[in-house]
């Protein structure tokens, strides 16, 4: 029969694998769960902070904010289900935050003796439980994500009786392997001593 196209069929012993084929697979394979993960994950952002309740302090503003001892801040956080920014959709997943405090100057001593973590407000959600041993905050697969978690965390900074003079503290978040935390997540923040020195 005559080949009006110019071409002639190939065997199919004749047809040469592409070597690339299993690489080509495997990556199609890595990408795709690279996206299911994505998927999955929730990306948190620290949205505020309200000292003794009052307003709001942006994230942005809030560095460098001088506290006075025994007062109360609060912290209010974003959990984005999907990095999507559509609010309102159940976690897949759950979330496990934690808040650590270190002490970047002022008098040698502990952390916990000028700054206490605190049990959060939102832990009263059924769906959000807090670790005191390590100060870390979980939300549970199901939970609503949220522009703004109110209380999601909280710290006291201790009225005591030592004189110490300003001392600077450094808040660290920081979130579990499987989802994601946005910048920033460390804020440096000021303790102004109210004791003064008495002579007898």
């Amino acid at each position: 029969m005559f080949n009006l196209f110019g071409r002639t069929k190939r065997s199919q012993k004749n047809r040469r694998p592409n070597p690339n084929t299993p690489k080509i697979a495997k990556r199609q394979l890595f990408l795709e769960s690279l996206e299911d993960r994505r998927l999955l994950a929730a990306d948190l952002s620290i949205v505020a902070f309200h000292v003794d309740g009052g307003a709001a302090i942006s994230a942005a503003s809030f560095g460098g904010t001088v506290l006075n001892e025994g007062q109360v801040v609060t912290v209010d956080l974003q959990v984005d289900h999907g990095t999507n920014s559509i609010f309102g959709e159940a976690l897949t997943e759950p979330v496990v935050a934690t808040l650590a405090v270190s002490r970047l100057s002022g008098l040698p001593g502990l952390v916990s003796s000028d700054t206490v973590v605190d049990a959060p407000p939102a832990g009263s959600d059924p769906a959000i439980s807090w670790n005191a041993g390590t100060g870390a905050l979980t939300i549970a697969t199901g939970f609503n994500d949220t522009s703004s978690l109110l209380g999601a965390f909280q710290f006291t900074t201790v009225d005591d009786t030592v004189i110490e003079g300003v001392e600077q503290f450094q808040l660290n978040f920081s979130v579990d392997a499987a989802n994601t935390i946005s910048a920033p997540t460390s804020f440096n923040y000021d303790i102004q001593d109210d004791d003064v020195a008495t002579i007898s």
